[in-house]
């Protein structure tokens, strides 16, 4: 019987072929493991990007010079918008070097409004600092000088022109989708906090201006520091005050067309002071069938000439039952005119109110 020397293979073994199975195993392993690591990328990518998809109770930071610190997050382009149209506002005489400020320096984030640099801020996060004495930087570290501000001393506002053009601003939020119970986010510096709507406060027995907001809204929780809310979507709701009430963005839209066009503030129609009444008779039946029950009574004039006299009550407004929650946003945009029905001594007539009165 015919044997093979123990160091040699087979007579019917190629060493070609070996060779070649060896190779191809090798080849097999190397692409099984490349594939292996291109997996593990992909999966640490997507966690970067999308880290709420693979943990809901999460602390990260962003991979640029701010760092903003949450326990949740929206969704990744709303905090990409967000951070390409807000400016943060810091102390000039803390300006360390380049855009390196001392910790305690930060005052305020001021919500771009046009691409030329206009921007709007809350006084309430102002705490009454000099606007001039201000620099603000953006979310790549560039400074920006303020050119000039308008303050608005009606609903606590301060409107900042920054030297500079092409800037990104924020939407504004449909303003007859902000009601009690909807969610929002509220950013306090770099820290994002989920926040409900609450109840509204109604300005209902004190006496106040006609275009003053009737209702403020309550922030639920409730924290101690001023903000600004933006909506799931990421556009411009407005502020929260200190005291968890919510400063509406809706004067802002109404304010910046009049910045652009004459470079002032909007006035408002009237300069009419009052107070909601709900009218009935003596059986507390309504007064006029047909119309709604609350009314505005005008109980002092301060230079008006729209011919409403102390003591009348309006009670509808375009011919449109007067709704007090809206009757601000009529009487404070002076680009149109408005058509007042008015109450007075028992007998209903319209008053027609426009921008030259």
């Amino acid at each position: 019987m015919k044997k093979n020397p123990p160091h040699l293979p087979p007579e019917s073994c190629s060493l070609h072929l070996r060779s070649a199975y060896v190779s191809v195993k090798n080849l097999i392993l190397f692409v099984t493991l490349a594939l292996l690591a291109g997996i593990a990328g992909a999966l640490a990518v997507s966690a970067w990007i999308e880290p709420a998809f693979y943990n809901t109770d999460y602390s990260y930071i962003l991979r640029d010079n701010n760092t903003l610190v949450s326990d949740e997050l929206p969704d990744v382009y709303v905090l990409q918008r967000y951070r390409e149209s807000v400016l943060s506002l810091y102390e000039a005489d803390a300006h360390v070097d380049d855009a390196w400020y001392t910790r305690d320096a930060f005052v305020a984030s001021a919500v771009m409004l046009t691409s030329d640099g206009w921007a709007v801020v809350s006084d309430d996060a102002l705490s009454s600092r000099v606007v001039t004495s201000l620099l603000a930087v953006d979310n790549d570290g560039n400074n920006y000088k303020i050119e000039r501000a308008l303050h608005d001393t009606r609903y606590a506002m301060t409107y900042i022109k920054f030297v500079g053009n092409n800037f990104h601003v924020l939407p504004f939020a449909s303003w007859q989708n902000i009601d009690a119970g909807i969610q929002l986010w509220s950013i306090h510096d770099k820290t994002w906090r989920r926040r409900v709507v609450g109840d509204s406060t109604p300005v209902v027995d004190e006496h106040h201006y006609i275009y003053d907001e009737y209702a403020y809204f309550s922030m639920t929780p409730a924290y101690d520091e001023s903000g600004i809310l933006v909506s799931n979507q990421g556009q411009f709701v407005g502020f929260v005050n200190r005291d968890n009430s919510m400063q509406s963005a809706w004067a802002v839209s109404v304010h910046i067309a009049h910045i652009l066009g004459d470079g002032v503030l909007a006035e408002p129609l009237s300069l009419v002071e009052g107070r909601v009444v709900t009218y009935m008779d003596d059986n507390e039946d309504l007064i006029h069938v047909g119309r709604g029950n609350e009314g505005f009574l005008v109980t002092a004039l301060h230079g008006d000439k729209t011919g409403l006299r102390v003591g009348d009550i309006v009670i509808a407004v375009d011919n449109n039952i007067m709704d007090i929650t809206t009757l601000y946003d009529h009487m404070f945009d002076s680009q149109s005119s408005v058509l007042l029905t008015v109450w007075r001594n028992g007998e209903e007539f319209d008053i027609l109110v426009n921008n030259e009165t």
